[in-house]
């Protein structure tokens, strides 16, 4: 049997980075699987439970129940602490992209502070270049007499 694949129809989902799905932790996902399949079961037994067979099926069931409902207390609970953590990390995230929105926010200021110094300066340092060098060298040995004086 020769199986053809055309690669070019292939399609695949979206990516989770666009739709903010969330991976739910393997062991959760196969937990929530196993209590969901025992408690059809239940509900199965519940349902099969008529006159004629009464006492056996609702005991099946009234055991399969008090094995359950523990176990569903127990994933409740955990989903809890799973969702608590969740909302915690989500929390963590908001307040660092804030922070990190402020920070670079900084960051551009200083840059533009660092844009503008260097604009003067390069003014500054086109005005120097046009005054003749006998000019500033008689400028900086007065300057520096009148230094040496003080």
């Amino acid at each position: 049997m020769l199986i053809c694949l055309n690669v070019g129809e292939l399609e695949r989902g979206i990516s989770a980075t666009e739709t903010h799905r969330k991976n739910i932790p393997t062991w959760l996902f196969k937990k929530a699987q196993r209590l969901d399949k025992e408690f059809e079961s239940i509900k199965s037994a519940l349902s099969d439970i008529n006159a004629f067979n009464a006492g056996k099926k609702r005991e099946e069931a009234i055991s399969k129940l008090e094995k359950w409902l523990p176990e569903a207390q127990k994933f409740t609970a955990q989903i809890k602490t799973v969702q608590g953590l969740v909302n915690y990390l989500e929390q963590a995230k908001d307040d660092l992209k804030i922070t990190l929105s402020d920070k670079n926010e900084k960051l551009d200021q200083a840059w533009d502070e660092a844009y503008k110094f260097k604009k003067i300066a390069d003014r500054q340092r086109n005005l120097l270049n046009k005054i003749p060098k006998k000019i500033l060298d008689g400028i900086t040995k007065t300057k520096v007499k009148t230094e040496k004086i003080r």
